[in-house]
């Protein structure tokens, strides 16, 4: 496998080996015990996935309620005539 093989199997599939098509994993994991920059490339990857499954963080209840008041006040002046 190619390091733009490789980089195209995790652009497309994550970096979640277990993931990848097992036909393609054999040429992947080899060129991963060889190759720096490809430990580099799924390094980054297994980084972004992670970020991609952090939740984002949840409103406080005060900034809650903020917004719910700012949008029940827009609500009341859009029907004011």
């Amino acid at each position: 496998m190619s390091p733009k093989q490789f980089r195209l199997l995790i652009d497309t599939l994550g970096a979640d080996v277990a993931k990848w098509p097992p036909d393609q994993r054999a040429a992947a994991l080899a060129l991963l015990s060889e190759s720096a920059d490809a430990q580099d490339v799924l390094r980054r990857a297994v980084a972004f996935d992670g970020q991609l499954r952090t939740p984002e963080p949840g409103l406080s209840p005060d900034r809650r309620a903020s917004l719910v008041d700012n949008i029940m006040k827009r609500l009341d002046d859009d029907r004011d005539p």
